[in-house]
């Protein structure tokens, strides 16, 4: 992709490079500070819902156009099954794009949409509508830290080398395990088995990665050996975060800390000025007892309660699986799915009675593999769910598209006009003062998608003639669109 789409340039003269530079890289708003595998990097994720919404061109296009600012040689365009899944491409990608920013509340918009206030800024705004569910595998190690006080809860990643309890992070639990028909369920302490989540750690070690200023003032990325043991009173840093960075270098940032024998966390207000040489100022701390501390780990069985809930809930209707459980994404639509019951266990756990319920479920995609996974539900009387364990990998989330919106302009959740940024930006969607929005080519992109979808164009082919006021007509044979095409064809010659 071009350099300047993503922020980079080649120095200019004296300049010098600095490497391992964290950047916004997927645009989101947030400096990405772990490497991004790009692998696999593709468009599966708008592939798959124009499959499962059953865009699939089977006809080719011809399209004359008789409006006389067209020459007359470009006027007749005939177009393959290709080039029509091609036109559908060229919609989704259009539909999504940069995140923005609204300078004056710090908001950020959905991807594609955009709408402009009096002040000049980006109003967020929102046009599609998608039921995701589940949790996306990023391969991440965290250690949760929830304040004993009101506010959000604050996370620290470490990555590489983790362990906890001295046991690797992908142990699921440390104590002996109670089977029911053969399946572990429960610990020794008579809990459902969760790899989601295990205990508060007695100690934890590994590597932290986080943005932080350097010595001339500039964000750069730091790696710490954080180790976290509870015989030890003493803070330990476990992330930054920079609030506010000066066009002269450096700025303000917050770092957080972290006593595991006093269970205490201290948030270190700092400032940076280029007047000060960068010198790090600290600002008054402040010191919260953790009400929890949770290690955390995404796994490859995650997501369980997510995925059965939302595949009974609509059975029939069309949606999209991530088949990956892994790190890497794989956007396929489900073109059939199945879910049986394959044993019940009743048991009573202190005074209550529980229903541990087994499923397997199976399904297939539309152009991806295939998928067969089970795993165990524990339900009270009232039929709530209580817990659940996957016994095999599951997909990583699943979601579907109640509402997907490709268009040059349209209105957002809130019926307000929103226009389209990519197609804006790209300079196809207004005119040639570049002040009025002209979507002639998005007409033409739907029309070309439609006649090669429809089923009210012959099936052997479509032929479109657009007459000179725009309106377009569909010849029912390539006969009868030729002898329109020769006709128009020697108006335009007689015409000079």
């Amino acid at each position: 992709m071009p350099a300047e789409e993503i922020g980079l340039r080649r120095p200019h003269a004296g300049e010098s490079t600095r490497s391992k530079i964290p950047l916004d890289w997927n645009q989101d708003g947030q400096i990405s500070l772990v490497p991004i595998d790009i692998g696999w990097w593709g468009h599966c994720h708008n592939e798959a819902p124009a499959n499962a919404m059953g865009l699939d061109p089977k006809k080719g296009v011809s399209l004359y156009r008789a409006d006389r600012g067209v020459a007359a040689d470009a006027a007749l365009v005939r177009y393959s099954e290709e080039d029509c899944w091609d036109a559908i491409g060229a919609f989704t990608a259009d539909h999504e794009g940069s995140r923005i920013r609204d300078p004056r509340t710090g908001q950020v918009s959905s991807p594609g949409y955009v709408n402009y206030s009096s002040g000049g800024s980006y109003d967020p705004t929102r046009v599609d509508e998608t039921d995701f569910v589940g949790n996306r595998n990023n391969g991440g190690h965290y250690l949760q830290l929830s304040p004993d006080r009101p506010g959000g809860r604050r996370y620290a990643q470490l990555l590489g080398g983790t362990a906890l309890d001295g046991a690797p992070a992908s142990a699921i639990a440390p104590w002996p395990v109670v089977e029911i028909a053969g399946e572990p369920l429960m610990d020794g302490r008579g809990r459902l088995l969760v790899p989601l989540w295990v205990p508060a750690p007695k100690g934890a070690s590994g590597e932290l990665r986080l943005l932080a200023f350097d010595s001339r003032g500039q964000r750069t990325e730091q790696h710490l050996d954080v180790n976290l043991d509870p015989s030890q009173d003493g803070f330990v840093k476990l992330a930054e975060e920079i609030e506010r960075v000066d066009p002269a270098g450096g700025g303000r940032l917050v770092e957080f800390y972290y006593n595991p024998a006093t269970q205490e966390m201290k948030e270190q207000p700092v400032q940076l000025s280029a007047a000060d040489g960068f010198a790090r100022q600290p600002g008054a701390p402040r010191v919260s007892k953790v009400a929890e501390a949770i290690a955390v780990q995404e796994t490859t069985y995650d997501s369980v309660a997510e995925i059965d809930e939302f595949v009974v809930a609509d059975l029939g209707l069309p949606f999209t699986f991530d088949t990956s459980s892994g790190q890497a994404v794989w956007n396929y639509p489900v073109s059939h799915i199945r879910r049986d019951v394959e044993g019940r266990t009743v048991r009573n756990e202190e005074g209550h009675a529980y229903t541990y319920t087994t499923y397997r479920l199976r399904y297939r995609t539309m152009g991806g593999p295939e998928g067969d996974t089970r795993y165990i539900i524990k339900r009270d009387a009232m039929g709530r769910m209580v817990r659940a364990l996957a016994l095999r990998p599951m997909p990583d989330f699943a979601y579907r598209n109640e509402r997907w919106v490709c268009a040059p302009a349209t209105l957002d959740h809130r019926g307000r006009p929103a226009i389209n940024l990519r197609a804006l930006t790209a300079g196809y969607l207004s005119g040639p003062d570049g002040r009025a929005i002209v979507p002639d080519l998005w007409r033409h992109q739907a029309a070309l998608v439609y006649a090669s979808i429809s089923d009210q164009t012959p099936a052997t082919g479509a032929w479109l003639f657009e007459t000179q006021d725009g309106a377009l007509i569909s010849f029912p044979d390539a006969a009868r669109f030729d002898a329109a095409v020769a006709a128009d064809r020697a108006l335009r010659a007689a015409a000079g």
